[in-house]
């Protein structure tokens, strides 16, 4: 009896397994994969935004020292006039 009940859950095992994954598990997985791609993308579109910012911040910061910078300038001024 026992020779039988385990050759019995053998061929239940591979019989399981032979079926492969579920429709719903291949469904699962593949809204997984495009729950990540969505993610991704946003992470990128975040950083890209943050990057073009920053480099336009440093532009900013570069022309206003090229031209001058005008609040060094009324700083100087005033320091001077009071001696």
């Amino acid at each position: 009896m026992k020779k039988v009940f385990a050759l019995m859950s053998i061929v239940a095992m591979f019989s399981m397994v032979a079926c492969g994954p579920s429709k719903h598990n291949e469904e699962a997985e593949a809204q997984r994969q495009a729950d990540s791609a969505r993610v991704a993308d946003s992470l990128k579109t975040i950083e890209d935004q943050a990057k073009m910012e920053q480099e336009a911040a440093m532009q900013n910061e570069n022309d206003s020292t090229a031209n001058g910078d005008s609040t060094a300038t009324k700083t100087e001024e005033n320091h001077e006039g009071a001696h």
